[in-house]
Order: structure tokens, then sequence, then C-alpha cells
């Protein structure tokens, strides 16, 4: 069974993954992964969602040892075959981005969902810290390109 404890613990040692969709959905919040982990350790609700009619997920059931197996399997499709993979990703702090290229990953042979180690996570979100507060030069710096789709011709 998922406990509090079992939450605490998955919390506290890197053991979570976190989804590629989840991962962005943290950033649009301006969240850091530590916030994340001191709302898991303390029980605090980050987000409350309105009661959509759906099904809830039937994983507070689940016993511990069972749920761990299931984290090799898509969380959005379910598929079995997750491959690990590397991948650029982008980090997002206010308006400042980081690419990282060759940032490892699970991804799902299905749908190409991908999952990113805890560890992983906090190594971009710390670079980019001292990257923003210039502790740090990053290898390069490249103009990016902003519009507004109202302004694209077309």
């Amino acid at each position: 069974m998922i406990t509090e404890d079992w939450i605490k613990q998955c919390a506290t040692t890197d053991h979570d993954r976190y989804s590629r969709h989840a991962d962005r959905e943290r950033q649009n919040d301006d969240l850091t992964l530590a916030e994340i982990e001191q709302a898991l350790v303390s029980g605090r609700i980050l987000e409350q969602y309105p009661d959509t009619g759906r099904p809830c997920r039937r994983s507070s059931r689940i016993p511990t040892s069972e749920l761990r197996a299931m984290s090799q399997h898509c969380a959005f499709c379910g598929h079995k075959h997750l491959t690990a993979k590397t991948t650029r990703y982008i980090h997002q702090q206010a308006d400042e981005l980081l690419i990282v290229d060759d940032v490892p990953c699970l991804a799902c042979d299905y749908c190409g969902e991908q999952y990113f180690d805890a560890a992983v996570l906090k190594a971009i979100e710390a670079e980019h810290s001292a990257i923003v507060r210039h502790c740090k030069t990053p290898q390069a710096v490249k103009p990016v390109a902003v519009e507004s789709f109202n302004a694209l011709s077309g």
C-alpha cells in the first residue's frame, strides 16, 4: 500500500521520477524540485483540481512492491516498455532558458513520453541557477527568437 512514510521516503531519497509533462507543469508554476519535495514531505497541497467526473486511479490500493514494478510502465499510455535514451532538455527559470543536450531519460517505446530521474532534474536546476546567478559561464549562448502567434504571417 502507498503510505505517507513511503511517499516521504521517495521524496527525500531521489527515488522519484518525473515525466516531461509533469516537469513542464512544475516549471510553468515556478516551482523548484525542493518545493515539490517539501510539499510531499509536509503533505501540503500545491494545486487542487476540480472534480472532473473521471474515475480516480486506484494506486492507493496497490501494494508498494507492485507500484515500484509499475514504475517501468508509461503513466500515460500504460505501455510496458521504457527504453533508456538521451534527449535535449529545455529548462525555464522565470524568463531564462537553459538548453541541455544528452540528458538521460527513459522514453516510452509506444507514445514517446519521457521520464527523468529526480537527481538528473536537480542537477539541471542547480546548473541553471548557477548560470543565472553568474557563478558559472555556460558552454555557449545562443539568441532565441520570440514571436506572438498573432504576429505570425500566413
